[in-house]
């Protein structure tokens, strides 16, 4: 992976977990650099959630003005947007992963 024209290659630990149900398909996916940094998205019926241990990276969701957080349609395409997530999901997506 290439971060501004530098070459980065790091091991770090996560989790990816793609669901399908009845409700339909839902994608989850944790990155923690170290105890203190972590990432963690889930997108489901067109709405990615995006939470972060980094309150920058929080911030810059919550202040976005709606229209840039939204993604126009196409006809293959359903809409997209994209929201701050909450630590309760984290937490009841951790528990699964962690238990299984």
């Amino acid at each position: 992976m290439a971060m501004d024209k530098k070459q980065v290659n790091k091991y770090f630990e996560g989790y990816v977990f793609l669901q399908r149900s009845r409700k339909g398909e839902e994608f989850n996916l944790y990155l923690e650099l170290s105890p203190d940094t972590w990432y963690y998205f889930n997108y489901t019926k067109g709405v990615m959630r995006c939470l972060s241990s980094k309150e920058d990276f929080n911030n810059i969701i919550v202040t976005l003005k709606d229209e840039k957080r939204e993604a126009k349609s196409s006809k293959n395409d359903g809409p997209y947007t994209f929201l701050l997530g909450t630590e309760i999901a984290l937490k009841k997506f951790l528990n699964t992963v962690r238990d299984n």
